[in-house]
């Protein structure tokens, strides 16, 4: 993995400026407001602190210009002439020191000022910071609110902003005559300024001493450069190689770090580099759980980065987000053959520091590529077939796995990591799932937003009927996916048979349903017993039993063969009650091939409780795909994507 992030670090070094790397963009900026830079004027000459408008944001321009660094970790001190607007505090660090009154009563000089000092900056320069620390009192003044506790955001209610418009970061400037500042003139762009910049994050490349040669880690080649890995950022995959995280480091003794685990310093930069353009380009949601997708190459290839990158996302794209396959503009191949493996890091982090609890490691390109090539045949066929609105893939099946709130086990994440790394699936797994889904669908414990209270993946649908039907129909489809790539634990599983267009009969509907998902005798006899009661909850809602009472026959959990022979004898009860309402030829046509198909002396292919129920409710939610199911989709990937 080193070895590929040294990779794409030289790669995109080429494409940036050595300083780049060292700036950050603001985060969180919505699209439906326009945003300001605002400017924080020290007016040395009328000894005063004011706020202004100072322009429109220009996103990459502004964040270059004004040089937005990143928020420096740990005892480092503030240095900073333009900070994210959230982060004012820091700004006036800079000039000021710590923020409190006690502090403001003794402070000489500001962060910045130290630092440019310990750097050696011209004198005259440093006179401008010294002259700016002299107008804390004014400082106070302005941020003392009423309860006389300092708070800096006061100062930013004096920029006049209309309904729709924000500030997006906020840069600091000087007037002073003596200095020929007759202007508010930018900190972050005279050259002083620029140059220590420079001095500081880039003090100690391409110096030109000749050292010994030493072994660095990451790439096993004899440097010069060589020293501790010294990161630029907390939020870096190079985490997973230090002593804090241990994610890669578990056998390394901690006093010997140092020497076990020195890198050379252009190499980390390289990896610096990697880390950032990863984390900010190529991440993708797994299973509700945040990933960074990380390739990794053979190491003497030549590849085209560009065409790599763009195809392998938007591959893992459709595998784990709401893109239809019609979307997907690239090869199924492609560049991608290009890879030797994949690997999906789980990201834990508010983004000021990196952890990782998972990963789905190693997925060799040949099967990454299968994955994709049958998901996308199944759901070509399906759409054809069955209803334009159905599609499936692992982001839309993580929505038909209830996944507990709050703990840290992640039954969907578990399944997914199993199928890419190779592993076999025991079916009854799902059908276990299934059946908690309708529990936890007929339990009504949804909150305004739509989201279940206690397994909040599961969204309510519009009723229970169309949560049946949507969920049998993605588990079988998943199901079918799983046999098609070999996964499945199942018996004797024949080879695929090509699916054929359903005609317009209904019976040779169902006939081409049951060779499309591999239907067994018994599983075809509880399909038909599952249209019976399908008639009989329509009979009920004509006679004003909205509720369909005859659904409580159902055991959710699970039911034996002799539960199913009570629902049978029950079944014929309703009829009797409803004949009016029933087409008794279809009725009978049901109930003669359940009982042709389903034989409860036999031991042949014995089902568990968990998939009667499954099968049953396959029978009964046929044809009732929810014309909604994609709009409802929609709305969850919408909030996926804020989140």
């Amino acid at each position: 993995m080193l070895d590929t992030l040294i990779k794409i670090g030289e790669w995109q070094s080429e494409k940036m400026s050595p300083i780049e790397r060292f700036l950050n963009k603001p985060k969180n900026l919505k699209d439906n407001k326009t945003y300001y830079v605002a400017n924080l004027v020290f007016d040395l000459d009328e000894h005063n602190i004011y706020m202004e408008k100072l322009k429109m944001f220009d996103d990459d321009k502004d964040v270059r210009d004004l040089l937005l660094l990143k928020t420096l970790p740990g005892n480092n001190k503030a240095i900073y002439a333009t900070i994210e607007k959230s982060k004012i505090n820091n700004l006036l660090k800079s000039f000021f020191g710590k923020i409190d009154k006690e502090s403001l009563k003794e402070v000489k000089h500001g962060e910045l000022y130290l630092k440019a000092s310990e750097i050696g900056l011209d004198n005259n320069y440093l006179n401008v910071f010294d002259e700016i620390v002299k107008l804390k009192d004014r400082l106070v003044e302005k941020i003392t609110n009423e309860d006389g506790k300092l708070d800096a955001k006061l100062l930013l209610k004096e920029v006049e902003l209309s309904k729709g418009e924000d500030i997006s970061i906020i840069t600091t400037s000087v007037i002073s005559n003596e200095q020929e500042f007759e202007r508010p003139e930018l900190i972050a762009k005279t050259d002083e300024y620029i140059e220590f910049v420079n001095r500081n994050f880039l003090k100690d490349e391409n110096t030109g001493e000749k050292n010994e040669e030493k072994l660095c880690y990451a790439t096993g080649d004899f440097k010069q450069d060589i020293g501790e890995l010294s990161l630029e950022t907390r939020y870096s995959l190079n985490k997973m190689f230090v002593t804090e995280t241990k994610n890669y480091a578990t056998v390394f003794n901690k006093n010997y770090f140092p020497k076990n685990y020195q890198v050379s310093k252009t190499n980390q930069v390289f990896l610096d580099i990697a880390s950032s353009y990863l984390l900010k380009n190529y991440k993708v949601s797994i299973a509700g759980i945040s990933h960074v997708i990380i390739p990794v190459f053979l190491s003497k290839t030549d590849l085209d980065f560009d065409m790599i990158f763009d195809g392998f996302y938007k591959k893992s794209d459709f595998l784990f987000s709401y893109l239809k396959m019609n979307q997907l503009n690239t090869n199924i191949t492609g560049e991608t053959e290009n890879l030797y493996w994949i690997n999906y890091l789980s990201i834990d982090s508010d983004g000021n520091y990196f952890k990782s609890n998972s990963q789905i490691k190693d997925i060799s390109t040949p099967w990454f590529v299968k994955i994709i090539k049958n998901l996308k045949k199944l759901n070509d066929r399906i759409s054809e077939n069955y209803n334009s609105n159905i599609f499936c893939n692992f982001f839309i099946f993580y929505r038909y796995i209830p996944v507990k709130t709050g703990i840290n086990k992640n039954e969907a994440l578990e399944l997914f990591r199993d199928i890419f790394e190779h592993r076999i699936i025991d079916k009854q797994i799902l059908f276990k799932y299934f059946t908690k889904y309708l529990i936890v669908q007929r339990s009504g414990q949804f909150d305004n937003k739509k989201n279940h209270r206690a397994y909040s993946n599961i969204r309510e649908q519009s009723n229970f009927d169309f949560a049946v039907a949507n969920g049998v129909m993605n588990y079988l489809v998943f199901l079918k996916f799983l046999k098609e790539i070999r996964l499945l634990n199942i018996n004797n599983m024949e080879e695929n048979k090509d699916l054929q267009k359903s005609g317009s009969d209904y019976k040779t509907r169902i006939e081409n349903f049951f060779t499309d998902m591999d239907y067994t005798d018994g599983q075809k006899g509880l399909f038909y017993l599952g249209r019976v009661l399908n008639q009989i909850a329509y009979a009920q809602v004509q006679s004003n039993h909205s509720s369909k009472p005859v659904m409580n026959k159902l055991n959710y959990n699970g039911m034996d063969k002799d539960a199913i022979l009570r629902l049978y004898l029950d079944l014929q009860e309703k009829v009797r009650q409803y004949v009016t309402k029933i087409n008794l030829n279809s009725v009978e046509f049901d109930f003669a091939r359940f009982t042709q198909n389903f034989n409860p002396n036999s031991n042949d292919n014995i089902l568990t409780p968990e998939e009667n129920v499954f099968y049953i409710l396959s029978g009964y939610s046929f044809g009732l795909i929810s014309s909604g199911n994609d709009s409802e989709t929609n709305k969850e990937n919408n909030e996926e994507k804020t989140i």
